[in-house]
């Protein structure tokens, strides 16, 4: 028997080691986008488009303003889904603004776009695409899963504030509610002022949204989603970007001639999930490229190629111009690092501004702790797209570079080392039918980042071809009672005893663990509330990070879940002071996530026993 335990354990402290790319990276089975407003090209605005992929034959409906769209996705293949236009896209009249004070709290209803895979069907991968011509970008789809509640938003200086064809040049970022009774609270910054009083939305139902136009640039507001009316906070999706502009290579759109009238659109990253270490590749065949990077918190040092400190405060972007004159292909790529969390977005320029074709594009980029290693992507030439590539960074450690195959085989290309760094970036033209796109697939037995672009005349799209979306610092974590040791994240395995963790910046007096009535618990209370003694220390560990005290906090109580999912959980603490860790400025705090519970993998091998030991 006690060979068979410990078989289990063996198994599922080994399964739990490969959950981050399962559970905790862009593939999911539900997501939320948004079509926002953007600029017509010649009269004509863009379609909307959702490429959906997976490693497993799976299908699922898209669901939006009373539409109802089905897919089905062959394994290691993308599929497309054009939407509705007229019952998808949100106009510029729709949006909020800040004047008139009576336009603030403009909500769009039911326009929020839902993917959802069907019951029982494997996760997948999601990416949104317009299109039009001269007029293209793509983004990343992120699962509600790995959702935050806090975000900053992300875009470049708005230089024109045109009207063509009924809609403005606008900066603006967009808010989908993913659960009825959703608010948010949001610190408003034009052109890196911020508004004195911040604004508070209520989203009512699911598919709600929250869209934001403005003539300045809003890069760095603050987005949150707070407690009202009893309701805690919800997670919601944010995307920011612009309408249309210029990018240039200087913020005032002086430093080259011509102009531009192209979208940005990404999907932020909420704040939990940002990281320290980053490689900026260049885009194939170009001589520049913008960046910006925002922190999360004040007094971060920031190093680029290991050099040059510059201390940057939460939500303040820094923005770095690359515009030296050098050779195509011998740029040399950045490593960016920090010694607090920060987000980075690049950006191309307007075609005139720079070699090629093109136009302007921002794609949020992923750090090197949020690395994949297996991932399907997609190349379109919608519109037009003539030049279609791919960036790969990753680390020069082991087999990392040498196992690293597109579709099955090597790169054309070969990895060039970033000088000392211990990192080295790719760069791999393909050539894409005019027809339809294509389907790429990346692998490596290590971690990898990547982002994918396509260029035309007068026309770019480009984004991040996959991440793990992981809380780099959780509140509640998991310990193996077979074990006794930790994994940084809420998974576990079937049948296997586990203890909640629970990591506050504060000393509460009371703590209560709910899993909300879920019918696989088979060990453990719940509710169960945890009074924490006033004799001693009452936490079980202690750490610092980013200049913060952590005090950890082992629930007395043992926990299992028979059958495999995703059960909800909620804490809620009490302290003696007013606490803002959680999703209220009340001395009572809510804490939500979910525990993901796996089958433990069936062991490859059996044995005959005489029941005789030799």
């Amino acid at each position: 028997m006690m060979k068979h335990v410990l078989i289990a354990w063996i198994c599922c402290f080994f399964f739990t080691g490969i959950l981050r790319a399962q559970d905790f990276s862009n593939k999911g089975k539900e997501f939320w986008l948004v079509f926002p407003p953007h600029q017509a090209s010649n009269n004509s605005f863009a379609n909307l488009s959702v490429y959906l992929t997976s490693d497993k034959n799976s299908s699922g409906v898209i669901t939006y303003n009373g539409f109802v769209q089905t897919f089905t996705v062959v394994a290691n293949q993308t599929t497309e889904v054009v939407l509705n236009r007229a019952a998808s896209y949100i106009n510029g009249s729709e949006s909020a603004n800040y004047y008139p004070l009576a336009n603030q709290n403009k909500i769009v209803s039911n326009k929020g776009i839902k993917v959802s895979v069907d019951a029982g069907q494997p996760a997948v991968v999601a990416y949104a695409h317009m299109f039009a011509g001269a007029r293209s970008a793509a983004s990343l789809i992120l699962p509600t899963p790995v959702l935050g509640r806090t975000y900053y938003t992300m875009s470049w200086n708005q230089t024109t504030n045109a009207l063509q064809s009924g809609e403005l040049a606008r900066s603006q970022f967009s808010v989908i509610a993913t659960e009825d009774n959703t608010s948010i609270r949001v610190s408003i910054k034009r052109n890196g002022n911020a508004l004195p009083t911040p604004i508070t939305v209520d989203l009512p139902k699911a598919g709600d949204v929250y869209q934001y136009q403005d003539s300045f640039d809003i890069s760095g507001s603050f987005i949150e989603s707070i407690a009202s009316g009893g309701n805690p906070c919800k997670k919601i999706a944010v995307f920011s970007g612009s309408s249309s502009l210029a990018i240039s290579t200087t913020l005032t759109g002086t430093g080259c001639t011509g102009s531009s009238i192209d979208p940005l659109y990404q999907q932020c990253y909420p704040i939990n999930s940002w990281g320290k270490k980053f490689g900026l590749v260049p885009f194939r065949g170009k001589n520049r490229m913008n960046y910006r990077i925002i922190a999360s918190e004040d007094n971060t040092t920031i190093l680029t190629n290991g050099a040059n400190p510059t201390i940057l405060n939460k939500g303040v972007p820094l923005t770095i111009f690359t515009d030296q004159a050098i050779p195509i292909g011998s740029k040399p790529p950045f490593l960016v690092e920090a010694d607090k969390p920060i987000s980075i977005a690049q950006f191309s320029l307007t075609q005139s501004c720079d070699l090629g074709v093109g136009d302007p594009d921002m794609i949020f980029l992923n750090p090197v702790e949020q690395s994949i290693s297996d991932i399907t992507v997609f190349l379109s030439p919608k519109q037009a797209i003539t030049d279609q590539n791919i960036n790969i960074f990753i680390k020069n450690t082991g087999t990392a570079i040498s196992s690293f195959k597109i579709n099955g085989v090597a790169p054309t290309n070969a990895f060039v080392p970033i000088g000392t760094t211990g990192f080295s970036y790719l760069q791999e033209r393909f050539t894409v039918s005019a027809a339809s796109s294509s389907s790429i697939r990346l692998t490596s037995d290590s971690g990898f980042n990547a982002i994918c672009y396509g260029f035309g005349s007068a026309e770019s799209y480009g984004y991040s071809a996959g991440t793990n979306v992981i809380d780099l610092n959780p509140p509640i974590t998991i310990s193996n009672d077979f074990s006794g040791s930790n994994v940084s994240y809420s998974a576990t395995c079937s049948n296997t005893p586990f203890k909640v963790n629970l990591s506050l910046s504060y000393k509460p007096v009371q703590i209560k663990v709910d899993f909300l009535g879920a019918t696989g618990l088979s060990q453990g209370t719940s509710p169960f509330t945890y009074i924490v003694p006033t004799t001693g220390n009452g936490y079980d560990s202690t750490y610092d990070l980013n200049g913060k005290t952590y005090y950890v906090y082992r629930i007395p109580q043992t926990y299992a879940f028979n059958t495999p999912g995703t059960y909800p959980i909620k804490i809620t603490t009490t302290a003696t002071t007013i606490q803002t860790d959680g999703c209220s400025n009340t001395n009572e705090q809510e804490i939500t996530d979910n525990v993901v519970v796996n089958a433990p993998p069936s062991a490859s091998f059996s044995f005959v026993s005489n029941g005789c030991i030799n």
